[in-house]
């Protein structure tokens, strides 16, 4: 084991020390230098399509688990209640609590990315 970190410090030591002193830094012979990138989505062609698909189809599955959450969570409610069973109750109550937040967050989760979209773009 000793020999082992042995070798891992070594290489450690030895890899800063090439950074450190620019060896691997050195410009090649007739290379162009490229310039800073600046992404686009039009550079995106159909990927763009592609992912606003999969974001869509992602939404409406959280969606329909979050209207089975509050189904499951109303039917536990009202079974706890009814059977005079207070942890029952209070599951269902913590599962709807638990819907609702999703649902505030799935519905702000649109404004949040565009937001955040429009504060990188600088607009």
């Amino acid at each position: 084991m000793k020999t082992f970190k042995r070798f891992i410090h070594r290489a450690a030591a030895s890899a800063v020390a090439i950074v450190t002193t620019g060896a691997l830094a050195a410009p090649v012979a007739g290379a162009d230098v490229v310039g800073p990138a600046t992404p686009t989505l039009k550079g995106l062609g159909n990927a763009q399509t592609t992912l606003n698909t999969i974001i869509n189809w992602a939404e409406a599955a959280s969606a329909i688990v979050i209207l089975l959450a509050f189904i499951v969570g109303t039917g536990l409610m009202a079974w706890g209640s009814h059977s005079r069973s207070p942890q029952n109750a209070e599951r269902g109550k913590t599962t709807l609590v638990i819907a609702f937040c999703a649902a505030v967050l799935l519905a702000m989760g649109t404004v949040i990315i565009n937001a955040a979209w429009n504060l990188g773009a600088g607009t």
